[in-house]
């Protein structure tokens, strides 16, 4: 049987609660298999690169996939917290509900607004007083798309346009301290 390291049995043991007791260490040593298995990825060649060449009973890892209970639905939405963890850093315990497809198309939508208003003019970080940001976060994207989508005529509820250019460079820089802040 193949040994994991530690820091990897953490992370993949998040799986551990879609499938059932009995069905978990099958499915883990298919999950493992199909991490570092080199070529195509069949069950058979999961196990071979997992060192069961010798496994007499291939049928019953190929049942996992057939016919043994759990839940596909269950196994994405702890794929869905991983993922979320990883590239957003929320770090907390999410409680996904019926709400969280739609929280991601927006966060779709505003990331696809962000990388064109990107290609326009690169965003930049906006000042924190607690420390010293280097990198554009999302806060910053989010900032960013809602000053766009602000500064735009047609969604403006008023249509005085404040004569900014006229103003020093001092009075300048304030306004658009404030429209960050408010952004």
């Amino acid at each position: 049987m193949l040994t994991l390291p530690p820091g990897f049995q953490r992370t993949i043991s998040v799986f551990s609660t879609v499938f059932r007791k009995d069905v978990w260490p099958k499915a883990l040593l298919l999950i493992t298999g199909a991490i570092i298995c080199p070529g195509s990825r069949t069950v058979c060649n999961l196990l071979r690169s997992t060192g069961l060449q010798a496994e007499r009973c291939f049928p019953k890892y190929h049942r996992l996939l057939s016919q043994d209970k759990w839940s596909a639905r269950r196994l994405s939405g702890v794929l869905l917290k991983l993922l979320v963890d990883a590239f957003l850093g929320v770090g907390e315990a999410l409680v996904f509900e019926r709400s969280t497809p739609c929280l991601m198309a927006l966060m779709s939508i505003v990331c696809l607004m962000a990388n064109t208003l990107h290609l326009r003019r690169p965003i930049q970080p906006n000042a924190t007083a607690w420390y010293r940001k280097t990198a554009v976060t999302f806060s910053d994207v989010l900032s960013a798309v809602r000053l766009e989508i602000w500064r735009k005529a047609e969604l403006s509820i008023s249509h005085f346009q404040p004569d900014v250019g006229s103003y020093s460079a001092k009075i300048r820089h304030l306004w658009f301290l404030l429209t960050q802040a408010v952004a």
